[in-house]
């Protein structure tokens, strides 16, 4: 099954919504993976933006071309 939360801990059994208590749900946790979860969206989302703003040369420097750099930019922020 597939989720859109990442696992945060080896102690997290897939990085489920359940804890490991019975098998409840525990809202702090789901908490914690949604922070973490839009955190990550932030970031990826303002290293595409810096991405689509560099030139020629630093893109060389990097080993990508216009293109991907490009191709990459303009994915959506909760694509990877």
């Amino acid at each position: 099954m597939h989720t859109i939360f990442p696992k945060l801990s080896a102690g997290d059994q897939n990085g489920s919504l359940l804890a490991a208590n019975n098998g409840r749900f525990n809202a702090g946790k789901s908490w914690q993976k949604l922070i973490v979860l839009i955190k990550c969206w932030s970031a990826r989302a303002g290293q595409r933006h810096a991405l689509s703003m560099l030139d020629e040369r630093l893109l060389r420097d990097i080993g990508v071309n216009r293109l991907e750099a490009r191709q990459e930019s303009e994915k959506p922020f909760w694509r990877a």
